[in-house]
């Protein structure tokens, strides 16, 4: 559905209510016939990282949550050789190795990130997290990839 957000009338826009100040985030739980939405490579620190975004397909959960699209994140860091590649060998990306071997992709054949968009179906487990700084939370995040 397109936004008819404005800029201009936004700003000059009166509302009336609070909003929200936190999240109710999504209940720790497996959830099967999941994929993924979107990838996005990041440096985190001194590592990189790829946010995967993952959509959990509950009609329930959608109604429980008053949203229109479940979305979870995980946060898989990377290995990386001196000039940025993958490193490949023991303990070596394990992490990134589970998730390509979940969605059919840790076979050795040619491969890149950007294959993982629309992967699936998987089922994921869902953990929540606490910020270590502010003691903010619960976050939901994905702990577990598994092949359906």
């Amino acid at each position: 559905m397109a936004s008819a957000f404005d800029p201009n009338t936004f700003m000059s826009q009166e509302v009336s209510g609070a909003n929200e100040e936190s999240y109710t985030p999504v209940p720790e739980n497996d959830y099967s016939g999941c994929y993924i939405k979107d990838v996005e490579p990041t440096k985190l620190g001194d590592s990189g990282a790829l946010i995967i975004q993952w959509i959990i397909p509950d009609e329930d959960l959608k109604k429980e949550l008053n949203m229109e699209e479940i979305q979870c994140r995980q946060t898989c860091f990377l290995d990386l050789d001196e000039n940025g590649a993958i490193e490949f060998g023991p303990n070596k990306n394990v992490r990134l190795g589970r998730l390509r071997s979940a969605v059919g992709q840790n076979t050795g054949a040619a491969w890149s990130p950007a294959m993982l968009v629309g992967a699936g179906p998987c089922t994921i487990k869902v953990g929540h997290r606490y910020n270590k700084e502010t003691g903010e939370g619960p976050y939901s995040e994905v702990v577990r990839v598994s092949a359906e």
